[in-house]
């Protein structure tokens, strides 16, 4: 989400060396051309061939800065990090799910589009939850998803990306023109409350 280079906010698979990173995944907020919040994965995914579960998470009433924004890949939370910046104490996160600015899906302004599939996108708007609430570990220890049972919040959101609510798939994103875009909109604003975002890709 975000307008203009200098104020945007986005989860993502860092790609095309944004922010001198590649293929790392990233939880960024920017405002004014300042980093509010910043941790990206030391680990990079560039030859992963299969789905990754990513869940993003945001609590920034805790006390310990570190526990304040948090990544986690396939049920494990990332700990080995680079370049962080945690937010204040109860600082409230602008842009992400903003009724001001346009909300994207596989696209940040500016910098380019995710080149992949994502299979459903959950935002949870006032809990900060774990990646159990999305997905388990099976017998042979691999992450697999489950069904969320949980609520979504006053201005939280399920995208399945169903075919006419009978059958699953993955939406495709080529990288140079495909991304899904959401208007401006009250609906969008969480105010300080805390978030957590969730989904697969490939």
């Amino acid at each position: 989400a975000g307008a203009i280079a200098t104020n945007y906010a986005e989860i993502g698979l860092s790609i095309n060396g944004f922010s001198t990173n590649t293929d790392q995944i990233q939880f960024v907020t920017v405002s004014g051309n300042v980093t509010v919040s910043a941790i990206t994965s030391t680990q990079r995914f560039s030859a992963n061939t299969d789905w990754i579960h990513v869940v993003a998470v945001a609590d920034t009433t805790q006390t310990a800065a570190s526990e304040r924004v948090k990544l986690y890949v396939n049920g494990q939370r990332i700990t080995s990090l680079t370049g962080t910046t945690y937010p204040a104490q109860n600082t409230a996160l602008p842009f992400f799910n903003s009724s001001s600015y346009e909300q994207r899906l596989g696209s940040i302004v500016t910098y380019g589009n995710l080149d992949g599939y994502m299979a459903e996108v959950i935002f949870v708007d006032g809990q900060a939850l774990t990646p159990t609430s999305f997905g388990q570990f099976d017998a042979n220890n691999n992450w697999l998803p489950k069904g969320y049972t949980g609520t979504y919040g006053t201005n939280g959101y399920y995208l399945p990306f169903n075919t006419l609510g009978t059958s699953s798939y993955a939406g495709l994103l080529a990288s140079n023109s495909t991304y899904l875009t959401a208007p401006t909109n009250a609906a969008f604003s969480i105010g300080t409350g805390d978030f957590t975002m969730e989904t697969w890709f490939y």
